[in-house]
C-alpha cells in the first residue's frame, strides 16, 4: 500500500471513525520513536519480532492497547502518542468535534494492522509527509471552535451605572432612599423577567415580596 493509497483509505473512513486520524498519527510517531524507517524491518510482524508485544499491563491486566518491548526491557505504549495527537486537535487547535475517546481509540489498533504493515515500509520523509496530510485533513474538515470574545454582545452595565451615579442627596418630602431603592428593585425585577429560567427566580420573588412590604417604600 503506497502512502497515497493509505491516505485515501483514511479519508474515506474518517467521517465514521474520526479517531482514526489520531491513531494514524500515533502509529507514525511510534514507528519514528522506534526508528523503524532506518531499520531493515518491513512489516508489523517483523516489528513485533524485534519489539515483542506485551499482552499484559504492569498491573497484571490484559493490555487493550499496543505495547511494545524495547531492547532495554522498557515498554513503549501507543497510548501516549495518541494522547498527544488528541491534544493537538482538541486543545491546541480547538477542533472539539474531534472525539475525546483515547481508551476506545487505542484499543481499536488491531483493526488497522494493514496500516501498520504499510507504514513499516515507508521512509522517514514519507512518514512525515503523510503525518502532515492527515493533520491538515482534520484541521480543514472540522470546524475551528476557538472562543472569540468579539462574538459576545455585552449590554451596557445599567445596574452598576445606577449604583455609581444616582444622586442620593436627601430631598424634602421624600422618604430617605425610597427612589433609589425603587430603581434598584425595578432593575432586579427586570433581570428576573429577562432570565425567566434562572435558578435564582424563586429567591428573587421572595426578595421582591419582602421589599414591597418595607416601610421605606411607603409614600
Amino acid at each position: 500500500m503506497t502512502p497515497k493509497c493509505l491516505f485515501d483509505e483514511f479519508v474515506v473512513g474518517f467521517p465514521d471513525r474520526r479517531f482514526s486520524a489520531g491513531l494514524l498519527l500515533a502509529f507514525i510517531d511510534l514507528y519514528t520513536e522506534l526508528e523503524i524507517p532506518d531499520s531493515e524491518v518491513s512489516s508489523y510482524a517483523a516489528i513485533v519480532g524485534r519489539f515483542p508485544r506485551k499482552t499484559m499491563t504492569g498491573a497484571g491486566k490484559r493490555a487493550n492497547t499496543l505495547i511494545l518491548t524495547k531492547p532495554d526491557g522498557k515498554s513503549l505504549s501507543l497510548r501516549p502518542f495518541y494522547d498527544r495527537a488528541e491534544r493537538f486537535f482538541r486543545a491546541e487547535h480547538k477542533r472539539f468535534d474531534y472525539p475525546s475517546c483515547a481508551p476506545h481509540a487505542t484499543q481499536a489498533w488491531a483493526d488497522y494492522v494493514p496500516w501498520l504493515d504499510a507504514l513499516a515500509t515507508y521512509s522517514r520523509t514519507e512518514l512525515a509527509v503523510l503525518r502532515e496530510q492527515v493533520a491538515n485533513h482534520v484541521l480543514t474538515t472540522l470546524k475551528n471552535q476557538a472562543f472569540d470574545p468579539a462574538s459576545i454582545r455585552i449590554d451596557p452595565p445599567l445596574f452598576r451605572l445606577v449604583l455609581e451615579g444616582f444622586d442620593i442627596t436627601a430631598r424634602k418630602g421624600e422618604p430617605t432612599g425610597a427612589s433609589y431603592q425603587g430603581i434598584v428593585f425595578g432593575l432586579v425585577y427586570y433581570a428576573h423577567h429577562v432570565e425567566k429560567n434562572s435558578s435564582l427566580s424563586e429567591r428573587i420573588d421572595t426578595f421582591l415580596r419582602t421589599a414591597s412590604g418595607s416601610s421605606l417604600l411607603a409614600t
